[in-house]
């Protein structure tokens, strides 16, 4: 996933709009992927497509990495190795947290050896998947499972950026998406359109981090204008934030569908819902919670894989019995973890990128880590 709160401005400097609805859908995907992993499906009666939060997060980072980057990097005013230092200043801090907690975690919980999570860490904090030679179908990110589509979304950012000045011209870019969309439509015609953390499913999940990552450039260069709708009042503005945020929660928190139906959100319909939520007003009476919740969204993400690890044994029993109070009990676990989340960034997140910003500028490595 990335965080859609995204730049513009003049040419070599660091852009300052942000796509507040964007943020907040972000935050809906990230609570979906949450419940889903804290077994949901015990409330609702049924296992949800939740995990097409994930195919979202992908077509939102490709629209904020255009909107931050792509004119820079495509017109080689930004170099790759830049880009790469602003990638990881952006993203390692949390990643980082979510994979030690995860190492102590096992140590501690979940019946791991020392040795055995000493190398799991070294490859997480390399970013690189843990190879399963022996073992294909088990997990290549054993720490954290959430880090399998944040180390394919890293992959295709680096990969675009170091293409991006080939891809300027129109011709080349529309060929190199339509590629990327056959090759996904290869992998759903496999039944490999859920792709995660299995060692031998890792080809595979790349592809489907590349063509929604494309695709999401693709949406931010079809924009008439990179500047929010003015027409309409705020109000309006408002109903339809909420309208398109009930519509991807609709999508999310419905029974598992077809192969062909969830193609079709991914390219269809979560490409529309950007569009127009990319359109509304930035203010509104609902841009603070829009706000909170795309700053809250990557913690949350990144973070609690660990903590359901260690609350699945006595949690999951509780929701499998269906008992009174399992839906209460079940909203107050998502409320604890977001308040978590928001501790893990106020105290710890935005400390360590504000002294990583100041750090990489002391250095003019970079103007500055831009919130993408």
């Amino acid at each position: 996933m990335t965080v859609t709160s995204a730049p513009t401005g003049k040419p070599g400097t660091a852009p300052t709009r942000h796509f507040v609805v964007l943020d907040g859908l972000r935050g809906i995907a990230a609570i979906a992927v949450m419940a889903l992993h804290l077994k949901v499906k015990f409330v609702l009666g049924y296992r949800p497509e939740a995990g097409l939060a994930v195919d979202f997060f992908f077509l939102l980072s490709g629209f904020v990495i255009a909107h931050a980057y792509w004119a820079r990097l495509a017109e080689r005013r930004m170099s790759l190795g830049t880009f790469v230092v602003v990638r990881l200043a952006r993203l390692y801090p949390m990643m980082l947290l979510g994979n030690l907690i995860g190492a102590v975690y096992f140590l501690t919980l979940g019946g791991k050896t020392v040795t055995q999570v000493a190398g799991a860490t070294v490859f997480a904090l390399a970013l690189v998947p843990l190879p399963r030679l022996a073992d294909p179908t088990a997990s290549a990110y054993p720490l954290n499972g959430a880090f399998w589509s944040l180390t394919h979304e890293l992959v295709t950012n680096f990969l675009l950026a170091a293409l991006a000045p080939w891809l300027g011209r129109s011709w080349r870019f529309i060929a190199f998406l339509a590629i990327s969309v056959v090759a996904l439509i290869a992998v759903a015609q496999a039944g490999r359109l859920d792709a995660t953390i299995a060692w031998q499913d890792q080809a595979y999940a790349f592809f489907r981090a590349l063509a929604p990552f494309v695709l999401g450039i693709f949406l931010y260069r079809l924009l008439p204008a990179h500047t929010a709708s003015t027409g309409g009042s705020v109000l309006t503005g408002t109903g339809i934030g909420v309208l398109v945020a009930l519509a991807l929660a609709a999508v999310l928190f419905m029974p598992i569908q077809p192969t062909w139906v969830r193609l079709g959100a991914v390219l269809v319909l979560f490409p529309a819902i950007i569009l127009i939520a990319a359109r509304l007003p930035e203010q509104g009476p609902l841009t603070a919670l829009w706000r909170w919740l795309g700053a809250v969204s990557f913690p949350v993400y990144a973070l609690h894989v660990p903590f359901v690890f260690a609350l699945d044994p006595w949690l999951t029993p509780i929701l499998a019995r269906h008992a009174p109070y399992a839906t209460a009990l079940f909203v107050l676990v998502i409320a604890a973890l977001l308040a978590l989340a928001t501790l893990a960034l106020r105290l710890y997140d935005e400390p360590v990128r504000r002294w990583l910003k100041r750090v990489l500028v002391r250095r003019n490595a970079v103007q500055a880590p831009a919130r993408t």
